[in-house]
């Protein structure tokens, strides 16, 4: 046989090993893979949208596409990006609150343990596409500064509450303007600047209403920046976590002088309160605690493992707590240990309170122009990057139609 032909022989082989593997692929890759760049402005909620003259906004609903974004149980932040990154709901990726106790191994995930991978189940829409060779890169992500199944995105940074949102925006086009050979095909940000002025003066304050009209500055520096990339094909992706509640003073729920002195191990998260059994200390009657906790704290769901919702499919996941507290929307608890600062604007509560829906906004090259579409679950993002980049995954959501051309 000639070397050429040999040489043929060989290559078809490793083809064909090649696609038996079970790494993912870009399925019928277009000549030009389209850059994605997607941008979560945490606690945006869509009815933002419509309360306020808010041009780079509109613009980007005139030129794509907008639905509302249902967040995952329980909304919030850590849970509901790290589900818009896999496609899975927290009771089924782990990352079941922003602070929990994990029974199984004995040890507490903390804010400061973003970068411990074995923390986080599933896996994320960067590590798929880097699996099958497609660059990433991640201005702040939940998961994206811990390497999960071996992985972190190609480009990332360690969190910093001090890093703006320009500066995150002089980054992202550093990395789009590097050649191919280097140049991600995916881009995800994160933005605060919304949540932190909720949190603090309430989503109806004159601070909020400012603080969503820096985000659509920030967007039209965006969309002006990538303007100037017409080599790129590029499709820009805005969501939201979740949105926000406003808590008047006078709805806190006071929980110290209720909670066991011994036994427990406490996270308060405003919206929700955990309690797990203290390895170390004495046994706690949960049953019973739930049985007082029921009749003695007002505009409370209490649940114990077992209890939850089916529809949130929390797969009754023992990092939830021994007993979880679900404060009616619009109320929250307050602690003095642990430590809870009251706040005006809040989230967490249940999914389906209209308050907690998100946005979602597309425009580009792959998507049509002008549509609204109808409400869908926000874990669904990771199957449509997964379209966007032509990975051959499995569909995690039912939903087919995301505005994209045929």
């Amino acid at each position: 046989m000639h070397s050429r032909s040999l040489c043929a022989a060989l290559g078809l082989a490793l083809l064909a090993l090649l696609g038996c593997s079970g790494s993912p692929r870009a399925t019928q890759a277009p000549a030009v893979l389209p850059t994605v760049v997607v941008v979560s402005f945490d606690a945006l909620g869509d009815r933002f949208l419509d309360r306020d003259t808010l041009p780079a906004f509109r613009a980007l609903m005139a030129d794509g596409v907008r639905a509302p974004f249902q967040p995952e149980f329980p909304s919030k932040t850590f849970p509901n990006h790290y589900s818009m990154a896999t496609g899975l709901t927290p009771g089924q990726h782990g990352i079941a609150i922003n602070q929990f106790f994990d029974p199984a191994r004995g040890v507490w995930f903390r804010r400061t343990s973003a970068t411990d991978g074995s923390f986080f189940g599933g896996e994320p829409i960067w590590a798929t596409a880097g699996r099958a060779g497609i660059r990433t890169a991640a201005y702040f992500w939940t998961g994206s500064e811990a390497e999960i199944g071996g992985r972190r995105p190609t480009y990332w940074h360690p969190y910093d509450t001090t890093a703006s949102d320009g500066a995150k925006l002089g980054e992202i086009m550093r990395w789009l303007r590097q050649p191919e050979a280097a140049r991600p095909h995916l881009v995800m940000m994160y933005s605060r600047v919304v949540d932190s002025a909720g949190h603090r003066f309430g989503p109806e304050s004159p601070q909020e209403y400012s603080a969503v009209r820096v985000a659509d500055r920030t967007l039209a520096a965006l969309r002006d920046s990538l303007a100037k990339l017409p080599s790129l094909r590029i499709d820009l992706i805005v969501v939201s976590d979740h949105g926000l509640v406003s808590v008047p003073r006078e709805h806190d729920i006071a929980l110290d002088t209720l909670l066991p002195r011994k036994g427990a191990l406490l996270d308060d998260e405003h919206a929700t309160f955990s309690i797990w059994q203290d390895p170390a200390g004495p046994r706690v009657n949960f049953d019973s605690l739930a049985a007082f906790y029921r009749g003695a704290i007002p505009h409370t769901r209490v649940f114990r493992p077992g209890e939850f919702p089916a529809e949130w499919q929390t797969n009754q996941n023992p990092r939830f707590g021994d007993l979880f507290l679900l404060a009616d929307p619009g109320y929250e608890y307050v602690t003095e240990n642990p430590r809870a600062i009251y706040t005006l604007g809040e989230h967490g509560y249940d999914p389906n309170t209209p308050e907690m829906t998100g946005v979602f906004l597309a425009a580009g090259p792959d998507f049509r122009r002008g549509e609204r579409l109808s409400a869908r679950e926000n874990r669904s993002l990771h199957d449509l990057l997964a379209r966007l980049l032509h990975l051959d995954t499995p569909r995690t959501t039912a939903v087919t139609d995301f505005g994209l051309r045929k």
